[in-house]
């Protein structure tokens, strides 16, 4: 009694409504608390109201009760408020049940009566088939999916997975608000829906529904076969979950990514071994052995003698100033020479430079045969009359031996 004492004077006080019509709604028609109206549709409603209006007014024997519009559309409020508070789990108090609440929310019913009353509502279509090798972006296909179709109820099938599934809600920002404080209904229901009941076991099989379609003939369906007698959509979502976004699918790409890694680690250092391998190898080429680049005689011509053991690659030319020095030390550029090779490495690379100035180089012709291919120092022309004619002694005898390396000034300036 005392209930029915608190919704009559809620009725009158705060929502305005006369205690002559208060007094019949609940003597007489039986809607004396919040929870009796919560289960009455529109239509109900509304036969109700027609027959408050036929109502004898208990002060006036010639007259009826009869129901304003503004108390007709208040009576009308009343009901989706009471199904909303089931929906969400929720107790009215005078608090939630006011004026500007129960017109935010008949205003929504108004605006949307087959989701909120009707038995069903059309649906998106479908995500793709699920695709093991992006599993991942097939759960969040699945998860937009959830968030734009709407169930039983007007209730959003997003809410199946959320992951409180009982009472209370942590951090709830209140009645019809958001988390952001803004007011929502649908946030309110995806927040507080309870998973039991009728509501939920028919949203949970929508839910199962678009499952099934997704990952029927798919290597996905393994995972979720054994839900199909329930029709257990969270069950099967969770499953899903799990195998694609949970602990063992992050350990999966993690080591995955630590594989790519490793090889790419191995492959610079292979790479730098391969590079510092051919530099050692193009060292040792020119290092090895003395005398020069040049025929020893018994080649016949200009080849290159059995006897040249210091021999630079052929893409490397030598470059030679007049006094007949190796200018390019052994073809490498300045960085090269500065920063990659050790002062040993130097000192070894001088030290060819000297034998090179010594022991002859790429020479000319000789007047009567090919001659070697030896060009030193000595060839070179200082302008003494007397060395000329030494120089061209020698390659005259070398010439007509037929063995000889030409010295390469075979002309006498004049």
């Amino acid at each position: 009694m005392a209930a029915v004492i608190h919704f009559r004077n809620w009725c009158e006080t705060n929502l305005l409504i006369r205690p002559a019509l208060v007094q019949h709604m609940t003597d007489v028609e039986g809607l004396d608390s919040v929870d009796s109206f919560a289960n009455r549709t529109t239509s109900q409603v509304r036969e109700d109201i027609k027959s408050m209006r036929r109502a004898p007014d208990p002060t006036n024997a010639n007259a009826t009760i009869g129901v304003t519009a503004r108390e007709s559309m208040t009576i009308h409020r009343i009901s989706k408020y009471g199904m909303l508070l089931i929906l969400v789990q929720r107790t009215h108090t005078p608090a939630l049940g006011t004026i500007p609440n129960l017109l935010f929310i008949g205003q929504f019913y108004d605006e949307n009566p087959d989701l909120m009353e009707g038995e069903s509502y059309p649906l998106p279509p479908h995500p793709p088939k699920f695709n093991n090798r992006d599993g991942r972006i097939m759960m969040e296909n699945i998860e937009s999916w959830a968030r734009t179709a709407y169930g039983y109820r007007g209730i959003r099938l997003d809410y199946i997975f959320r992951e409180n599934s009982e009472l209370p809600v942590v951090g709830d920002p209140g009645f019809l608000r958001a988390d952001d404080g803004s007011c929502s209904i649908e946030e309110e229901l995806v927040r507080r829906a309870a998973h039991t009941g009728a509501v939920f076991r028919r949203n949970n099989q929508k839910f199962w529904v678009m499952l099934h379609a997704v990952t029927h003939e798919t290597d996905a369906y393994n995972h979720v076969r054994q839900f199909a007698p329930s029709l257990n959509g969270r069950a099967a979502y969770f499953a899903l979950f799990a195998q694609y976004r949970g602990r063992g699918h992050f350990t999966n790409e993690r080591q995955a990514a630590v594989r790519v890694l490793a090889t790419l680690h191995w492959n610079v250092l292979a790479a730098g071994n391969d590079n510092t391998q051919r530099r050692n190898r193009q060292l040792a080429a020119f290092t090895r052995g003395g005398g020069g680049r040049g025929g020893d005689g018994r080649s016949g011509g200009r080849g290159q003698g059995n006897g040249a053991t210091n021999r630079l690659q052929s893409n490397v030319p030598d470059r030679f100033s007049r006094n007949g020095i190796l200018l390019n030390d052994g073809g490498y550029s300045n960085q090269i020479w500065r920063e990659e090779f050790t002062q040993e490495e130097r000192n070894i690379c001088l030290e060819m430079r000297r034998n090179r100035r010594n022991g002859g180089g790429r020479g000319g012709r000789g007047r009567e045969g090919r001659g070697g291919r030896g060009r030193g120092i000595s060839a070179v022309h200082d302008g003494r009359a007397d060395q000329e004619e030494t120089k061209e002694e020698s390659n005259n005898e070398s010439n007509n031996d037929g063995r000889g390396a030409g010295a390469g000034m075979s002309r006498r300036r004049r």
